[in-house]
């Protein structure tokens, strides 16, 4: 079985494609699993990198057409080409995206990832978890306000019509950063019938997510949801961190160790983390792959240092 991880990236993102592949490369010993990336504006010699990482680069194409294609920036290519995988990658049993801005800390998601996809179910990690209090707040049992999100039932109603608004902007959602499906799957076909609709009504950065959704709500993509330590989102959850083992845990007890980390949003300087019971805001890079690895590869050689 021929299973491929693939991400993208532009120039800008480069660096953290580099760290979720240097994380991938850390734990994938001797597994049969090739790694591939969507090339939607790296420059040369960041690609080059890639190849000397082992790393299959494809150029990514316009796959739709759209109104505001004319004006939309190269990056978007790798939204509008995630839902057309297999047209890249005809090679491949299993596809496994995960976005540049997230990287592995274990191997257990991917693991999961690709036996919970073998179906023909889309393996997927909805955005809710116990530790997410604002999800929480709208979902949990002890919900402070239900109902609809209005900016969310606009976007919605923009895209795909009121009906359809009512469900999505009423529901979890699930996330588009961290997912699993065969090759063969009729949920690509379904996935890129949403997509060109929402398209043709607007463009947006969650434009491919909001389409998958539709999909799933619609009964077109059945999904085999995973925890959300398969796709931590830190925008949520805070994060927890155990310094003498180096490792990153869920926030909420009983502190699960993260297996993927998705470091969002890329916006924010500053985010939310749990070190040693004490919450704290610390920098947002602090958790990206190659910054917490130069990090704490530091403060393991010199433990006494306070300057690391």
């Amino acid at each position: 079985m021929n299973v491929i991880i693939v991400s993208a990236a532009d120039s800008e993102y480069f660096p953290l494609l580099k760290g979720l592949v240097l994380s991938i490369i850390e734990h994938r010993s001797d597994r049969p699993v090739a790694m591939a990336a969507l090339d939607v504006g790296m420059r040369p010699d960041q690609v080059s990198q890639l190849h000397d990482l082992g790393v299959c680069v494809r150029t990514a194409q316009w796959d739709f057409e759209f109104p505001q294609r004319p004006t939309t920036v190269s990056w978007f290519k790798a939204m509008t080409a995630r839902c057309c995988l297999p047209r890249y990658f005809p090679e491949a049993d299993v596809i496994v995206w995960i976005d540049a801005d997230a990287w592995l800390q274990d191997w257990r998601a991917l693991h999961l990832l690709v036996s919970a996809a073998l179906d023909g179910s889309m393996a997927i990690v909805p955005e809710f978890d116990k530790a997410y209090k604002a999800v929480l707040q709208r979902f949990g049992p002890d919900a402070e306000y239900a109902g609809t999100d209005q900016d969310g039932h606009d976007y919605y109603a923009k895209l795909f019509g009121k009906d359809l608004a009512d469900i999505l902007s009423t529901s979890l959602t699930y996330n588009s950063g961290v997912i699993a499906l065969r090759s063969d799957s009729t949920a690509w076909k379904a996935w890129q019938k949403w997509m060109q609709i929402a398209l043709d009504n607007a463009r947006h950065r969650l434009t491919e997510q909001s389409a998958l959704n539709a999909a799933i709500y619609r009964g077109e993509v059945p999904v085999a949801p995973l925890p959300a330590w398969c796709n931590w989102m830190c925008r949520y959850g805070g994060t927890g961190y155990i310094p003498a083992k180096g490792i990153f845990v869920s926030s909420g007890r009983p502190h699960e160790r993260i297996s993927i980390l998705h470091v969002t949003p890329r916006s924010e300087k500053l985010v939310k983390a749990t070190i040693e019971g004490k919450e704290m805001l610390i920098p947002r890079d602090y958790l990206e792959h190659q910054s917490f690895r130069a990090t704490f590869e530091s403060r393991r050689s010199h433990p006494n240092d306070p300057g690391t």
